[in-house]
């Protein structure tokens, strides 16, 4: 498997948490980020999946990117290249999606 450095999860539900995540063509929302990685150069550094319920009880779609574990909300095709652009390549937060941000991993690599 190729490494990456990013990992966007993009919950598709069904929602168990009370989300909307499964209301949404999150097919179609990875389709277009990945487009638009490819644009930008960016897709063999950013792995993109969808997943089952993430359980976030936030509006949906949500999006989670590791290695940071930011989690957002309410990502729509009108935020994708936003997403790319500030997060995925400038590694910057996209503020008024965010609901939650792990601590830094205090693991050290060998």
């Amino acid at each position: 498997m190729r490494e990456y450095r990013n990992h966007v999860l993009i919950c598709g539900g069904p929602s168990k948490c009370g989300s909307d995540c499964g209301e949404h063509d999150v097919e179609t929302l990875r389709s277009e980020l990945i487009s638009l990685l490819k644009e930008m150069g960016l897709r063999e550094r950013v792995k993109v999946s969808t997943t089952n319920c993430l359980g976030a009880k936030e509006p949906g779609p949500i999006m989670v990117i590791y290695p940071e574990g930011i989690w957002y909300k309410e990502v729509t095709s009108g935020w994708l290249k936003q997403i790319a652009e500030k997060h995925l390549a400038g590694g910057e937060v996209v503020e008024p999606l965010l609901i939650h941000e792990m601590a830094p991993s205090r693991r050290r690599s060998e």
